[in-house]
């Protein structure tokens, strides 16, 4: 009985990984396509770079997470 009573707070949790995925997924997107746009209009590296670093970024690094990305 213990599962029916968890339930919905598994498909909450299973829900937030859901979109945390697809979240990350999107960001990563939005910021390649950025890249390629960029340098496809022959933008200077250097300022290329720097509009890279302010869009945010799925850091592998957090959480101990270092193989990921």
């Amino acid at each position: 009985m213990a599962l029916a009573e968890d339930f919905p707070f598994l498909l909450k949790a299973m829900g937030a990984l859901v979109l945390w995925f697809v979240g990350r997924a999107l960001i990563s997107t939005f910021r390649r396509v950025l890249n390629l746009t960029l340098q496809k209009r022959r933008f200077d590296a250097t300022l290329i770079r720097d509009i890279a670093s302010l869009s945010p970024a799925p850091s592998p690094s957090c959480c101990g997470w270092a193989s990921w990305g």
